[in-house]
């Protein structure tokens, strides 16, 4: 009788920009609830997470790397039409600034204002920010 195994399919991987944007949207507590993280330790320049069992829609297959998974931000700038406070529209607005600039700036309503962002946002969120504009970890 022969013993058959099964292997089980690799997990898929973030893409390095899409890991990156989660070390950023760890330092917000708004982008943690969002994105379905919780830091486990905070480093002052890496932080351990912990990812929530949630549907990720706008993680998608990366186009030329298997087992690889991207940041969509078409499908993430869909929330924005939806039911968002004020701070959650300003956090998702700023990730999506950070992950393309120029992309954002081409797309309608996408504009990130700091100083509108500033007057609502907490001081957690607040200090994320002040965080990237510091040391913009970006590749």
């Amino acid at each position: 009788m022969n013993a058959t195994t099964t292997t089980e399919p690799a997990k898929a991987t973030l893409s390095e920009p899409t890991r990156i944007l989660f070390q950023i949207a760890s330092r917000s507590h708004t982008l943690c609830e969002l994105l379905g993280i919780e830091v486990i330790e905070r480093g002052d320049v890496v932080n351990k997470l912990r990812y929530q069992i949630m549907p990720r829609s706008w993680l998608v297959p990366h186009p030329t790397r298997m087992n690889e998974l991207s940041f969509d931000p078409d499908i993430f700038a869909k929330r924005l039409a939806g039911g968002m406070s004020d701070g959650e529209r300003h956090m998702s607005l700023f990730l999506l600034n950070v992950w393309n600039p120029g992309y954002a700036r081409q797309q309608k309503g996408w504009n990130f204002d700091l100083f509108a962002a500033l007057r609502q946002l907490d001081g957690g969120n607040c200090a994320a920010i002040a965080w990237f504009l510091h040391c913009p970890i970006w590749p």
